[in-house]
């Protein structure tokens, strides 16, 4: 079943270090393997600037979309033939009705799917979202829409900042709902076994036990890089959200810059230094007419 794994302990890695220890240490066709990565990704949670760090990377280039690849609101972080690291905003609900059923939708709230892979995922920031878990039997299943399912409920958890939970491919099923704020979990995920196999993933009625659809969760965009960056910014990333703000050619993305500059400032004491960005992006906000 999905299992909740509990690491102790303050050593920190770097994101090259985890890398190099997933490759030579993990055999992602066992799972009590990829269980024992647990510990490597604890200690990478511990380390507490090296996404701050991959964001500011990326900003720094000159083709944001090319550089890395951002599906919703996942960044990407490492990316081989057996395995994938990538870090998750998770946003809290919008009051706004539009933007909810967008945030439904990148974030796949509120429907129960399946991996088509093994995750092990930890909370990295902030309170976490909280899931109901199930599982079936992949093996009975042909995968027809509206095909009744052996589907058993597991447990209500949640994943708190520090927890880590792993998910087993094509066998648990999980609901999520919004955190109460942002979010972000960082994962890490297998990849060449689901191919090899051509699994797919599947959406469920878990009341009614059947097959209801297909998955196909977010788009591609730079912004939700933007976005993130403004929740872990540091004085780096700050400099480069004001460059971004001011000289980036498109529209939205100087806007989301914008926002991510309002939205980190106006929770910080601003130093005399920080002044005339926090004009620019008040100018923006109501040339806009965005509200932080």
């Amino acid at each position: 079943m999905a299992k909740k794994i509990f690491q102790t302990g303050s050593e920190k890695i770097s994101l090259d270090e985890f890398v190099d220890y997933v490759r030579h240490e993990v055999d992602f066709s066992d799972q009590e393997s990829i269980l024992e990565a647990s510990g490597a990704l604890h200690k990478l949670y511990n380390n507490r600037s090296f996404i701050a760090n991959h964001i500011n990377c990326t900003l720094r280039s000159n083709d944001l979309e090319k550089r890395n690849f951002y599906a919703g609101q996942a960044i990407i972080l490492h990316s081989e033939k057996a395995f994938m690291v990538r870090a998750v905003a998770w946003l809290p609900e919008s009051q706004n009705q539009t933007k909810k059923h967008f945030e439904k939708d990148i974030n796949a709230y509120g429907l129960a799917h399946d991996h088509a892979f093994n995750l092990l995922t930890i909370g990295y920031h902030g309170s976490g979202y909280k899931t109901d878990f199930f599982e079936y039997d992949r093996e009975k299943v042909s995968g027809h829409i509206g095909e009744k399912v052996e589907i058993r409920f597991l447990e209500k958890t949640q994943l708190g900042f520090g927890e880590i939970l792993f998910m087993r491919e094509s066998k648990d099923i999980h609901i999520q709902y919004p955190p109460e704020e942002l979010s972000i979990s960082l994962n890490l995920m297998s990849q060449s076994l689901s191919q090899s196999r051509n699994m797919e993933q599947f959406l469920f009625d878990v009341e009614k036990s059947t097959i209801v659809g297909y998955p196909h969760f977010g788009v591609s965009n730079s912004t939700s890089l933007i976005d993130l960056a403004g929740t872990i910014a540091d004085e780096n990333t700050l400099d480069l959200l004001q460059f971004l703000a001011i000289k980036h050619s498109d529209p939205r993305t100087r806007l989301h810059a914008f926002k991510a500059l309002y939205r980190h400032l106006g929770e910080s004491v601003i130093e005399e230094t920080r002044k005339d960005t926090h004009r620019l992006v008040n100018e923006a906000a109501m040339r806009y007419e965005f509200k932080p």
